[in-house]
């Protein structure tokens, strides 16, 4: 199937060798033919070489060809195969099932696939934490519903959260409490403490805490006073740019280290992260090839033929093929660049404070 021949003899799995439609693939593994000739590097060689042809899907299945469950997983969500990612991580019982299911939740989310996301989150493993971040997403996109939002997802009233954040210990938690009980300043104010603590005794590259960040992405920032949102938002794109850099996705890293600069400057206030350390990190960029990431999907068009006409906001570069217009906005970006951002900041690069819609 498109263009690939059957597997020859003495070969592992049913996923395997280029047929001559697929020239340049032949020529890039003739070209970067590994030293280690097992199973599992012949078959890692051929799924990069796969995404360099737009096809994530058979990029996963040479690693599961070779039992690479987690390898397979990474190519689909490379690829923003979101449903194919869930749907694998659920059968395979993948350790990471929750962040494959988490991410299709959200998508649903923003298509307003509320009722949809809730029963796909009840399937987590963190199903009550997803669950409430849910519902204080929801009752902050409309207030005047979220005691019904609320009561639908099995949640406690809104003053029963308030409470409780005043008694919690862990902050993490606390900040979800105050999210929770419509304290929306209060929440954001917890988690920039709790960042400010972690990135000014950590590493070049932030790891943050999962449940944290989870806090962090549910944060209506466009509802706060400009120099909080401004903080928030610094913070994100801060921890959004070190993503990047781990995912490979070289050409939004300094696009998002000049937004967190930019933002951390307006804010007003200190920022735990100085500009050389941000600029350290986009420095890390020199450790990625130009090509380390092909961006495709079975549900983004390729759109190849179609004649430039705007510019991206990222690389100012004109786009060709499908593009995003954000916000009721000129500024667009290509569809790849938005879905790269999406996969490492819930917010939109407008830095209004607005959840990031693709």
């Amino acid at each position: 199937a498109g263009g690939y021949s059957a597997v020859p003899e003495g070969s592992v799995g049913s996923c395997g060798s280029l047929s001559s439609g697929r020239q340049s693939s032949s020529k890039g593994l003739r070209e970067k033919a590994p030293d280690d000739l097992s199973p599992e590097a012949v078959r890692k060689l051929q799924a990069e070489v796969m995404m360099r042809e737009s096809l994530p899907v058979y990029a996963a299945c040479c690693h599961l060809s070779v039992d690479d469950a987690e390898g397979a997983l990474a190519r689909l969500r490379q690829g923003h195969e979101v449903v194919l990612a869930a749907a694998l991580a659920m059968a395979l019982e993948s350790p990471s099932v929750d962040v494959h299911v988490e991410a299709l939740a959200r998508q649903c989310e923003m298509h307003g696939l509320w009722e949809l996301a809730a029963r796909m989150l009840g399937k987590t493993r963190i199903a009550q934490e997803a669950m409430e971040l849910l519902g204080a997403r929801m009752a902050a996109s409309a207030p005047d519903r979220a005691a019904g939002f609320y009561s639908s997802l099995g949640l406690k009233p809104m003053q029963q959260y308030a409470e409780m954040a005043a008694s919690a210990q862990d902050a993490t938690q606390r900040a979800r409490f105050q999210l929770l009980g419509g304290d929306f300043s209060g929440a954001a104010d917890t988690v920039i403490k709790c960042l400010a603590k972690d990135l000014q005794a950590g590493p070049r590259e932030p790891s943050l805490q999962p449940a944290l960040e989870r806090v962090l992405s549910s944060l209506p920032a466009d509802k706060l006073d400009p120099g909080q949102r401004s903080l928030v938002l610094a913070y994100a794109f801060y921890i959004g740019a070190a993503k990047a850099v781990k995912e490979g996705y070289s050409c939004i890293v300094r696009f998002l280290v000049g937004l967190a600069k930019q933002q951390a400057e307006q804010s007003g206030t200190s920022f735990a992260v100085s500009p050389a350390r941000m600029d350290d990190l986009a420095s890390g960029l020199k450790h990625l090839s130009d090509n380390e990431v092909c961006l495709t999907g079975s549900d983004i068009p390729s759109g190849a033929n179609r004649k430039a006409t705007c510019k991206s906001m990222i690389t100012g570069k004109w786009i060709q093929g499908p593009h995003v217009m954000l916000g009721g906005t000129q500024m667009s970006m290509s569809m790849a660049e938005a879905v790269m951002l999406s996969h490492v900041t819930a917010f939109s690069p407008l830095a209004d404070g607005k959840w990031l819609r693709i």
